[in-house]
């Protein structure tokens, strides 16, 4: 009887301290950006206009684009979204997945760069990466996509 009270009171610990560290990990997640900071809104914006891709909509990349956005080609928002109905257009699905998300800001304060890295694909099981820079500016409290390049990967020739 005593052996099968110690395995319990082991099992009890160990339970607690997988429930300890999983608490810690929800923890860490949900406090890694501040909404209301820059990041916490940049990382909104991504994330709506990733979701928006997966749906075949524009509106998120309407509301999230400046209207001074140039893309590496020096295409402005009116193109970028004419590119974007063309994709949704060739491919049947679009699946995407942020890999990564690296912020670094500049030495104007209304400015961030980003690094984004995804997982793309027309399936469940992603067949492309891609890595994007990209600026956003702060406009009257709203931070909005300024400067979109494509660095490898998906892109529009």
């Amino acid at each position: 009887m005593s052996g099968l009270s110690e395995f319990f009171q082991a099992r009890q610990k160990q339970s607690l301290l997988v429930l300890m560290l999983l608490l810690a990990g929800i923890a860490w997640v949900s406090s890694r950006t501040d909404p209301l900071s820059p990041e916490g809104q940049i990382e909104k914006a991504i994330t709506e206009m990733v979701e928006g891709a997966e749906k075949k909509s524009v509106s998120p990349f309407k509301e999230h684009l400046s209207e001074d956005i140039r893309d590496d080609s020096g295409r402005g928002k009116k193109d970028m979204l004419n590119i974007l109905r063309g994709i949704y257009l060739r491919h049947q699905k679009i699946h995407l997945q942020i890999l990564s998300l690296d912020f670094a800001g500049s030495t104007n304060p209304h400015i961030m760069n980003v690094q984004l890295e995804l997982l793309m694909s027309e399936t469940n099981l992603p067949t492309d990466r891609g890595r994007f820079s990209l600026t956003f500016r702060d406009e009257n409290g709203t931070w909005r996509l300024t400067e979109a390049v494509w660095n490898d990967g998906y892109g529009y020739e």
